[in-house]
């Protein structure tokens, strides 16, 4: 059977901050690699592994929640994991030079060459329409001669603006992210304080590639996160993308 190895996991960030968000853009660069098999055995990619570690403090209720969950598998939906639901298609859109037909689809996904160049649309067919002959061609393309597939997950992990009424909240962000069955991880975190009786510009708004935060829950009690962050939504895949 074919190979896949990540070779690399890199992680970027950026602030976002304007009239209805307050947080960050994250950005987790994938490169994944495919060596074929000698008996011409197609394997899928591994599957996408994004850990979040979520602690929020609510000291206007007194209240504090946590959760730990890969957010891939309970909601593969989600816009920021679309792009690599759609790897295969994107990919060839890339490479043809083509919008997705997604609008506002975040993240990338281009197909290189074993030496890392982009691979021309004219090596995976020209005039694919169907999103399933667009990942077709690029499993084609990769089963026969190998290569790269570079993936850009972007999330936008931030706090609705403007703030509820008495919002006074701290809110801690862990990310432990690659792909399932082991290999390269990153590990990322935010930290958010806001307080609708404060000034923005007193805030806290921090972002790292590491993990450092400390916390205190003192004088808080413990309750169930909300429902809808934890409960899982089934795949709903469409013709062409895949897990």
């Amino acid at each position: 059977m074919g190979v896949w190895t990540l070779d690399r996991l890199a992680g970027r960030f950026s602030s976002l901050i304007n009239a209805n968000q307050f947080g960050h853009n994250f950005y987790a660069d994938y490169r994944l690699s495919y060596k074929p098999s000698t008996f011409d055995s197609w394997v899928e990619t591994p599957r996408l592994d994004w850990h979040e570690r979520i602690i929020k403090l609510d000291y206007a209720t007194n209240k504090w929640w946590e959760l730990e969950v890969n957010y891939y598998v309970v909601k593969p939906q989600s816009a920021t994991y679309l792009v690599w639901g759609r790897r295969y298609i994107e990919a060839y859109n890339a490479a043809a030079g083509l919008t997705s037909s997604v609008i506002g689809l975040k993240g990338s996904s281009r197909l290189l060459d074993k030496a890392g160049m982009a691979v021309p649309v004219a090596k995976l067919g020209l005039n694919k329409v169907a999103p399933q002959d667009k990942a077709a061609a690029v499993r084609s393309y990769l089963k026969k001669h190998g290569g790269i597939l570079a993936l850009e997950i972007h999330d936008i992990p931030n706090i609705t603006l403007p703030l509820s009424p008495n919002e006074h909240t701290d809110r801690y962000l862990m990310f432990n992210v690659g792909v399932e069955g082991g290999g390269l991880k990153l590990k990322a975190e935010q930290h958010l304080h806001v307080d609708v009786n404060t000034a923005q510009g007193t805030w806290t708004h921090e972002f790292s590639l590491d993990w450092r935060a400390q916390w205190a829950t003192r004088g808080l009690t413990k309750e169930a996160p909300p429902a809808n962050l934890v409960t899982p939504n089934a795949p709903m895949f469409s013709n062409g993308e895949c897990w």
